[in-house]
């Protein structure tokens, strides 16, 4: 799932953005924002969604290029 993980980091770089901005958006802390875009943990699908509308794309967006 690295590709997610960069999708989430290059999606949240292109919208200017930082770690801690969608850490609040997603009612996480920021560490665990980090650990999404480096694939140490893998957001659940409830976090996925939440992702989605935060940064302004559809799920599959996060998908793209497996």
């Amino acid at each position: 799932m690295k590709k997610v993980a960069k999708n989430i980091r290059l999606r949240r770089k292109e919208m200017g953005i930082s770690q801690h901005e969608l850490a609040v958006d997603l009612g996480v802390s920021k560490s665990t924002v980090s650990n999404y875009e480096r694939n140490i943990t893998n957001p659940c699908p409830v976090t996925m969604a939440k992702l989605s509308r935060a940064l302004n794309v559809p799920v599959s967006y996060f998908f793209l290029n497996l």
